[in-house]
C-alpha cells in the first residue's frame, strides 16, 4: 500500500491532470466497491473526488469537473451514513454544478444523464 501512495505522491506532483483522472477513476472503483464497509468506501469515493476538483477546476477543465461532480453527486447520493437529507443536498448540489456545465445544446447526453441523476435523488 505504501508503494501505491508514493506513486500516487509522485504522479500528482508531475502530472496534476493525470493524477485529478487517476483520483476520479478511484473515486469510482471505491463508490462502486461489491465488498467491504459501503459507508467507508463512499467516503473514501468522496474524498477522491474532492481531490480531483482541486486539479479539475471549472475554468481550466470544465468538461472534466462537470464529470467529477456527476460521479460526486452520485457518491453522496449512494451514501449509506450519516444525515440522509444533507447526503441528499450533497448530492443535488454536485449534480446542479455539473449542469452548468453539461448545458442541453452542449452536452446533450451528458445533460440527460444528469438530469436522471438528479431525478432519482429521492430515491437513493
Amino acid at each position: 500500500m505504501r508503494q501505491k501512495l508514493v506513486v500516487l505522491t509522485v504522479r500528482a506532483r508531475a502530472f496534476p491532470t493525470e493524477s485529478a483522472a487517476t483520483q476520479n477513476n478511484l473515486g469510482i472503483a471505491w463508490r462502486e466497491k461489491p465488498t467491504g464497509d459501503k459507508g467507508k468506501n463512499i467516503d473514501k469515493a468522496i474524498a477522491a473526488y474532492t481531490a480531483a476538483l482541486t486539479v479539475r477546476t471549472k475554468e481550466r477543465f470544465p468538461a472534466d469537473w462537470a464529470r467529477t461532480q456527476n460521479n460526486l453527486g452520485a457518491a453522496w447520493g449512494n451514501k449509506p451514513t450519516g444525515e440522509k437529507g444533507e447526503n441528499l443536498s450533497n448530492a443535488i448540489a454536485a449534480f446542479e454544478a455539473a449542469l452548468t456545465v453539461y448545458t442541453k445544446e452542449r452536452f446533450p447526453a451528458h445533460w440527460a444523464t444528469t438530469q436522471n441523476n438528479l431525478g432519482c435523488c429521492s430515491l437513493f
